[in-house]
């Protein structure tokens, strides 16, 4: 015979005061040094690229040099020293921000892309906001909707824009809002409207993630012990739901939240190119086609530099909500 009271108790959220104030110092430590680490591995990723691609110097120099150009520009940068040194060298310029200006603009790359990191940080906080809505609003609609076709079609649409390339998830709304039907405009950043149509475009291919983590540890929670327990003691069924399955149920979408972000800054690149938002992505393809070098690298280590910093957070995040999450960390 089932023991209720036992599982009254599981009902309840599980609380380690002194292991929680213990292992936060811990939690920092470990996850400052693992993005340290892994900062660290894509700039000597970015290190060997630069030297794959031959001197770096005869990028630098102008579009018809002297002879003598390159090789003052050789020895200025450091290229002419042992492969050591260089690496030394540059890793120095980047924690101090040291870059060569950038070729079109004659100045910092730093400040080029510092200018355009908030645009970048709003298109993908509207993205965010909308992907975890509807992520979360589909994935709960998916196991607790009150007929089959509410639980399966909402999902499995997404699923279909989760398997399309954002630049044509993102075609298709130009034509259809913009072209069409003249809602919203094509791109730019001249209007509040303007953020709409990429962050829809952006959040389209993040969203199916998000529902299909939360509706798959919906399903493990949803005939637990504890849920149980909680529907005994005639606590309302939506109640049940969402405090005790939906609320239990959201450490590994705040997990797989941070592993889209990467995807959400890769996919910005081509979004903010497509709609002619003036963010860091647009930026970058505009360094590519014109060969800016400083401007490119520079693009690639705060990319980076961000996508381990959110990672890191997120999983502070999670061990803060779930102290049992510390055991994967």
């Amino acid at each position: 015979m089932i023991d209720m009271s036992s599982l009254v108790a599981q009902s309840a959220p599980l609380r380690f005061p002194t292991r929680r104030l213990r292992f936060r110092a811990s939690s920092v430590l470990r996850s400052v040094l693992s993005a340290i680490i892994a900062l660290w591995g894509v700039l000597t990723l970015v290190f060997f690229a630069i030297l794959l691609t031959g001197n770096p110097a005869t990028l630098l120099a102008s579009p018809s040099p002297t002879k003598a150009q390159p090789t003052a520009l050789t020895a200025q940068f450091g290229f002419d020293q042992s492969l050591g040194e260089q690496y030394v060298r540059f890793l120095g310029n980047i924690v101090t921000g040291n870059y060569p200006d950038s070729f079109r603009l004659s100045a910092n790359p730093i400040d080029q892309l510092l200018a355009a990191l908030p645009y970048t940080l709003a298109l993908a906080a509207a993205s965010l906001l909308i992907a975890v809505v509807l992520g979360l609003a589909v994935g709960y609609g998916a196991v607790f909707a009150g007929n089959r076709a509410l639980r399966s079609t909402p999902i499995t649409i997404l699923a279909a824009f989760q398997a399309t390339p954002v630049f044509v998830i993102g075609l298709l709304l130009i034509l259809l809002f913009s072209v069409r039907l003249g809602w919203l405009p094509t791109g730019g950043a001249r209007t509040p409207q303007s953020i709409i149509l990429p962050a829809v475009a952006l959040s389209l291919v993040m969203a199916p993630r998000i529902a299909q983590v939360f509706r798959a540890s919906l399903l493990q929670l949803v005939d637990a012990e504890h849920v149980r327990a909680a529907t005994a003691k005639q606590i309302s069924l939506r109640t049940v739901r969402l405090r005790h399955v939906a609320a239990n149920s959201l450490v590994p979408v705040v997990s797989v939240i941070g592993l889209e972000l990467g995807g959400l800054l890769g996919g910005s690149v081509l979004t903010e190119s497509l709609f002619n938002w003036p963010g860091i992505g647009a930026a970058t393809i505009a360094a590519i086609d014109s060969k800016d070098y400083p401007v490119i690298i520079a693009a690639v280590v705060v990319i980076a530099a961000i996508f381990i910093i959110v990672n890191a957070l997120v999983d502070l995040f999670t061990v803060r909500i779930d102290p049992r999450a510390e055991l994967n960390l």
